[in-house]
């Protein structure tokens, strides 16, 4: 384990790429978030700060071959850094920003590209499905090509807001980026990425208890099967319930281990249930899409069955869920049983 190095240190490297793995939540930083570093930057330019800790990176190598990172904790602040350089250097093209002696392309090389990579995207940070869209429209530094109403776009349009109305240059926002540090941690092959995960977010409520059991489920599996498993089985868990699957999950778990777990237990009640049960990982997401499937047939009513679906909006336009365990148990027992 490296101690703190330089942020700027941290993003050389003309071939690494930053993963964010599938399995990650999206980008998910607040506003609030955003205008706080941005002041920070603006304190260590005035005061003229020597350094200032701008948190840790959990990361691992990618593959044997490749210098390419998974980053897996951590995503949020370099997702945020980069949207704030690429703000910067976009404000640079359109006359919004003034420049000093600051080598713009050399700042566009070494933060945001890895221009030695022999690939067709060569933008160093590799967000995941759906940021990744969103984050390289950015680019483009054409607002009509902008995706909206995301995290990514949002913080992105906050930054150049705000790097409009300040005095700072150019020269004045890099020189200040750079005093920030990092703990820099680099996992081994001999590490356990899900125990170090579970230390790392087992204070605080920074994850949803959804985002720690997909995250259980999918970091021990290989890159290959984490892609496959996810868009078979997790990505339509996630919209089949609505991008929420916590509430899902605890009911899930209450059918399956007859008790009602408190919601800020349930990742380790659903560790402990998949850690007794010994199910094959590939049939136990198998399990969860199904049940999924009848959730949200329940909580929709979209059966198909006309006197049915009526019935159950009727049921859940009373907001009570305590029902919704027994109800996904008779489902599948008439889908078993038809």
């Amino acid at each position: 384990m490296k101690g703190a190095i330089n942020i700027s240190d941290y993003f050389y490297g003309a071939k690494t790429l930053f993963i964010i793995p599938l399995y990650q939540r999206r980008y998910a930083w607040q506003q609030k978030h955003c205008v706080r570093l941005f002041e920070d930057l603006i304190k260590i330019h005035k005061e003229g700060l020597l350094s200032h800790f701008f948190g840790s990176i959990v990361a691992t190598k990618a593959s044997e071959v490749e210098d390419d990172l998974l980053i897996i904790d951590g995503q949020q602040r370099i997702t945020t850094l980069s949207l704030l350089i690429l703000a910067a250097l976009n404000a640079v093209a359109n006359g919004d920003m003034q420049t000093g002696n600051e080598d713009i392309e050399e700042v566009k090389k070494n933060y945001l590209y890895a221009i030695r990579r022999r690939i067709d995207r060569q933008i160093k940070l590799r967000p995941i499905e759906g940021d990744m869209e969103a984050y390289d429209a950015l680019f483009t530094n054409n607002s009509d090509d902008f995706i909206k109403n995301t995290g990514i776009t949002s913080n992105y349009e906050l930054f150049y807001q705000l790097i409009q109305v300040s005095d700072l240059t150019f020269e004045n926002l890099i020189g200040a980026i750079e005093k920030l540090e990092v703990i820099d941690i680099r996992l081994e092959s001999k590490d356990n990425p899900q125990l170090i995960f579970e230390s790392l977010n087992s204070c605080g409520k920074d994850l949803e208890e959804a985002d720690k059991v997909r995250n259980y489920l999918l970091m021990s599996l290989s890159s290959k099967d984490q892609e496959d498993y996810y868009h078979a089985y997790w990505s339509k868990i996630e919209k089949l319930t609505d991008g929420e699957p916590t509430m899902f999950i605890r009911d899930y778990l209450t059918l399956k281990k007859g008790a009602i777990s408190n919601i800020d237990d349930l990742y380790f009640d659903f560790k402990s249930y998949d850690m007794e049960s010994h199910i094959d990982r590939q049939v136990l997401l198998e399990d969860m899409l199904k049940f999924a499937k009848y959730y949200r047939q329940i909580l929709k009513g979209e059966t198909g069955n006309t006197r049915l679906d009526r019935k159950l909006k009727q049921i859940a336009n009373i907001e009570s869920l305590v029902h919704l365990p027994s109800l996904l148990s008779f489902f599948d027992y008439a889908e078993t049983n038809h």
